[in-house]
């Protein structure tokens, strides 16, 4: 039986993105907090909004979220094809890939709170 992480390479090799380089975006706990919170939202969600639902998670103000997303973030998930970020409009979807990326990240443990030794188990 294949892994969580065989599984998503194969559908991100599916949808003709860079496994590499989505794999390095999603290593990183905001990118993550990203997608998970954009697959909640049934339509494209302006910065302003995103922000804020953001900011208890990361746990930084707002404003540092904002500038982060709008400098880092959205364009890393944007340059591999898992968010589309209008720049002009401030307003961010989540694409097809995206939404298979955030049904993974439901499924595996939180990452940050999971101590490296019961992933080593798990892979053995």
């Amino acid at each position: 039986m294949a892994s969580i992480t065989d599984r998503l390479c194969d559908d991100l090799n599916a949808n003709g993105l860079p496994i590499d380089a989505a794999l390095d975006v999603l290593a990183d706990p905001r990118c993550r907090a990203v997608v998970e919170r954009l697959a909640c939202e049934d339509a494209p969600t302006e910065l302003d909004e995103l922000s804020p639902r953001l900011s208890p998670e990361i746990a930084e103000s707002s404003d540092r979220v904002a500038l982060r997303l709008r400098h880092v973030v959205l364009p890393k998930l944007d340059d591999v094809g898992l968010v589309t970020y209008d720049w002009t409009a401030n307003v961010v979807t989540l694409d097809e890939p995206g939404q298979r990326v955030a049904e993974y990240l439901d499924r595996t443990p939180d990452l940050d709170e999971t101590p490296v030794s019961d992933l080593t188990a798990e892979r053995q």
